[in-house]
């Protein structure tokens, strides 16, 4: 009887977290834009990004992964894409087929919401309160409201972080080979959906590999990475057969690494690192650069998936790299903490640090009073960011980080309970 009622109530309370996620996204996408119903020109511009969706109405139009002018695309991994093909296969008005593709990056927000919440209880034992706080948190977020509008992957990362949290703690109790053969498959979606999530796969993978315990854990270990590498061969294989010779998901770490050191130019020379001035320089500076080096510059969004132009990049950058690791490590140490800040404008940034510095101080606390799950998760934020911050591209403000909210959430409320808990324990003494 009382465990039927604690189901219930469990029940109750996740499906209102969600309902409320879900109704405050589509009240934002639908409402709070108003002008989505109106000419197409107009929405397009401020609803699709990135070609994911284009892509997706070439797969469905039989002509491969490709851009509208033919174009092997190799700089979007293709998972995201491949979701995008559901509102693109009916080939309906203009305006439903945006509103599908709201709709589904709303589930994914809601999916992500139910592991996030899953996995705190896998913390803490069921805590009703930190469990539906962490909930709440997640659903009611403006950031993470704010890009269900669009066409970005960030969107299906949202359910796959949590997913991959949620898998990771139900193996290191259950110690089961299913679930390592799943968690395997959910890491790989992850770097098909963004290449540079490779760095939170590192960050899932090196506590247990570090672990005391490593010799027992080696077993599951070896099954994720086998997972994993069935998962993402299909598309390495399609990549190298095409040209790209990579077991990289995606072109691009050359040009972002450019854009990435004008901002941190920018940064240490007190001059303009916000607004969106910087935005249209930044993309000049690694166009100079490339320019002085004898190589095209990347103007076009063929350009990205050019493969000599991109290797030659990719070369240039790794040359330039290896010549500045000293900058190169102080950069990392400087633009991470501003990874989870930076906006167009000054006052908007101060408003988003506002926002998460409880959140990320509570996070950290981790370092001092570990817990053994709560350590295993900041890992992966802390790999994925230092990865960010060394090919860091700001014009996308906190863009690639936010899926990595729902973690700092979910770490920083089950420490609060933890802090809480051991203050009780030291006043009864």
């Amino acid at each position: 009887m009382i465990k039927t009622q604690k189901i219930k109530h469990f029940l109750f309370n996740l499906s209102t977290i969600i309902a409320i996620a879900f109704f405050v996204r589509l009240f934002f996408c639908l409402v709070a834009f108003p002008f989505f119903f109106q000419q197409y020109s107009t929405v397009k511009g401020q609803l699709l990004f990135d070609n994911y969706f284009e892509i997706a109405h070439n797969i469905c139009n039989g002509l491969g992964y490709v851009l509208n002018d033919g174009t092997i695309v190799f700089h979007r991994p293709p998972l995201y894409a491949f979701f995008l093909t559901i509102p693109a296969f009916f080939k309906l008005n203009f305006s439903i087929e945006i509103f599908l593709i709201q709709l589904l990056n709303t589930i994914f927000a809601c999916l992500g919401i139910f592991f996030a919440y899953r996995t705190s209880q896998l913390i803490n034992n069921s805590s009703k309160i930190i469990s539906s706080l962490i909930g709440y948190a997640i659903a009611l977020w403006p950031y993470n409201i704010w890009i269900s509008r669009l066409t970005i992957p960030e969107n299906l990362l949202f359910f796959l972080v949590p997913l991959s949290c949620y898998l990771t703690l139900k193996l290191l109790k259950s110690q089961t080979v299913l679930t390592s053969i799943i968690l395997g498959i959910v890491l790989a979606s992850l770097w098909l959906t963004h290449s540079a999530y490779s760095l939170y796969i590192i960050g899932i993978l090196l506590p247990p590999s570090l672990s005391l315990y490593f010799k027992q854990q080696k077993k599951l270990i070896f099954t994720i990475l086998v997972s994993l590498s069935v998962t993402v061969a299909p598309w390495i294989i399609r990549n190298n057969l095409a040209g790209y010779h990579s077991f990289n998901t995606a072109t691009g770490f050359g040009q972002h690494y450019f854009i990435g050191w004008f901002y941190y130019e920018q940064l240490i020379n007190g001059k303009n690192y916000f607004g969106n001035v910087a935005y249209h320089q930044s993309f000049k500076f690694a166009e100079n650069i490339a320019i002085k080096n004898g190589i095209k510059p990347i103007i076009t969004e063929s350009d990205r998936s050019n493969l000599e132009i991109t290797s030659q990049y990719d070369k240039l950058a790794s040359e330039h790299l290896k010549s500045h690791l000293f900058e190169n490590f102080k950069k990392v140490l400087i633009k991470s903490p501003l990874l989870w800040t930076q906006q167009q404008t000054i006052t908007r940034s101060l408003v988003n640090l506002l926002l998460l510095l409880p959140f990320i101080f509570l996070a950290l606390l981790t370092l001092f009073l570990p817990q053994k799950f709560t350590i295993q998760l900041l890992f992966p934020v802390i790999t994925t960011s230092l990865g960010f911050s060394l090919v860091c591209v700001e014009c996308s403000p906190m863009r690639y980080a936010l899926p990595l909210f729902s973690i700092i959430v979910i770490i920083s409320l089950n420490q609060l309970e933890f802090v809480v808990n051991i203050l009780k324990k030291w006043k009864k003494k």
